[in-house]
């Protein structure tokens, strides 16, 4: 098994036994294991939207963690104020809760136009 942090998690190298459909690596784990609320909250989402389509539900779960993950560790960006960093994280996490994937797109889109206004 591989550590996750001080204690072992994984059954080998690529699957987590906390997820019984298999299907998250170590970075994942890592992440659950400090968000177990969030993760539950996004399946759940997606297995109500998608019933009976599992990779949908898979594919979904993944990409909302990845940019969850992004979101967690987007604090700063060279150009742009932390203030405006912030109120813009605080703001679309206020429209999209639980849709880390579009807030991450938004905030990037805003960054970027923020940038050029700014040159």
């Amino acid at each position: 098994p591989v550590a996750c942090g001080s204690s072992s998690v994984l059954e080998d190298s690529t699957v987590c036994r906390y997820f019984p459909c298999n299907i998250f690596s170590h970075t994942c784990c890592t992440w659950f294991l400090s968000a177990p609320e969030v993760f539950n909250r996004l399946k759940e989402i997606n297995a109500q939207k998608y019933l009976d389509n599992y990779s949908m539900q898979k594919t979904l779960v993944q990409d909302q963690c990845e940019s969850y993950r992004y979101l967690q560790s987007y604090t700063s960006v060279s150009g742009v104020p932390q203030d405006v960093v912030i109120r813009l994280k605080q703001t679309y996490a206020g429209k999209y809760p639980y849709n880390f994937s579009m807030q991450k797109t938004l905030i990037q889109d805003q960054v970027k136009s923020y940038l050029e206004l700014h040159k």
